[in-house]
């Protein structure tokens, strides 16, 4: 087996783990968050009915709840999901609403608080949007818990 998919293996292994003790809890950011990952390794085994499936459970918790950290992150899968279905209209309304949700959590912070610059970048073009994306939330540790 190519090591690609050795790593994948791995991934779904340790999401799974990841989501049943996170469906243990009654905590919407961390289940919100376990179905996100299910719907990237998800993405990243090529099932695109297993991501659609898990990001619209990330998504039911994001919009009941009010977990803009988590949400952003949700938001940014979702936009990657449904740019492969070639869902472009819903893909656009994600991306947009992790924006949003990147931008609320900016204005949580006093206006000189050095943490704020971290959730204020410079908003990336649709193309580069995944790719920001993946190095936002490798920053905020979610790639370690797959690599496991």
């Amino acid at each position: 087996m190519p090591a690609s998919l050795r790593d994948v293996a791995k991934a779904r292994t340790a999401a799974d783990g990841v989501l049943k003790s996170a469906l243990a809890t009654s905590d919407p950011h961390l289940q919100a968050l376990a179905w996100d990952l299910q719907a990237r390794v998800a993405l990243a085994e090529s099932d695109l009915k297993g991501a659609r499936e898990s990001i619209q459970q990330a998504l039911a918790l994001v919009e009941k709840t009010e977990i803009a950290f988590a949400a952003w992150q949700v938001y940014a899968t979702a936009w990657q999901l449904y740019q492969r279905l070639k869902e472009h209209k819903t893909a656009e309304t994600n991306r947009q609403r992790a924006e949003a949700s990147i931008l609320k959590i900016a204005d949580s912070f006093d206006s000189d608080e050095p943490l704020r610059a971290t959730f204020s970048p410079q908003f990336p073009s649709a193309e580069s949007w995944a790719k920001s994306r993946e190095q936002a939330s490798s920053r905020h540790g979610l790639e370690r818990v797959a690599a496991r």
